[in-house]
């Protein structure tokens, strides 16, 4: 009996030898081009560079931009291309037009949570097609703000859109926690513009957040 067990768990260990990847394949995905896309679904798996046509309801134009996350273990005091060429077209994409025509058109499939994309129509979905998890549409906007979670009352006139997310990478035997943040710009809006000029009294901003008027310290400030 004892050698019936033996060799079974002789067995075993052969089995998690021979096939190592199988014992973690759910856990981990490769992506050889380091683009965010798992090479299970990746059209070019060593290829980083994405093309096609952005449509922003006023103009169209031929794209391309690279997205690679081993940019991101470089040396952040220096100038990096790609990650300004990306974060650059990132915010761009930001915007959205009511009549849906603001879109990216890839030359390949992209995949947004394994659902296929012929195109990509606003940068929240830019951003899952790289991996990033957690992405959440963080904006202030004519006396609400949404996070993506909750909507409620917001008492001020700083009126902007953030989006926020984030990708883990492992390259060579070190793993950081990418965290994006595309700011939208201006969107033309009276409000959003007056918002771009905010001035005022720094000692009131910092010590008078409670003002009978329920207003805050900016907006009492002329």
């Amino acid at each position: 009996m004892k050698q019936r067990i033996l060799i079974l768990l002789l067995a075993l260990v052969m089995l998690v030898s021979i096939f190592p990847a199988a014992a973690y394949a759910d856990e981990v995905s490769m992506d050889t081009d380091y683009d965010g896309i798992p090479d299970e679904i990746d059209n070019d798996p060593t290829n980083n560079a994405f093309t096609g046509t952005y449509n922003s309801g006023d103009f169209t134009i031929n794209m391309r931009y690279t997205m690679d996350y081993r940019n991101f273990f470089g040396e952040n005091t220096v100038y990096n291309e790609q990650i300004a060429g990306f974060s650059v077209w990132a915010a761009q994409f930001c915007y959205e037009n009511e009549d849906g025509s603001t879109k990216f058109t890839p030359l390949a499939t992209l995949y947004d949570n394994g659902s296929a994309l012929s195109e990509v129509t606003h940068i929240d979905q830019l951003m899952r097609v790289h991996g990033m998890e957690n992405v959440i549409d963080y904006r202030l906007k004519d006396g609400y703000f949404t996070d993506g979670l909750s909507l409620g009352a917001y008492a001020d006139d700083d009126i902007t859109e953030v989006f926020i997310g984030h990708h883990k990478v492992t390259f060579n035997g070190e793993t950081i926690d990418v965290i994006a943040a595309f700011v939208r710009g201006t969107n033309g809006t009276e409000k959003e513009w007056c918002s771009n000029f905010d001035v005022g009294d720094l000692h009131r901003y910092e010590n008078e957040y409670d003002c009978v008027e329920g207003k805050s310290p900016r907006q009492l400030n002329g």
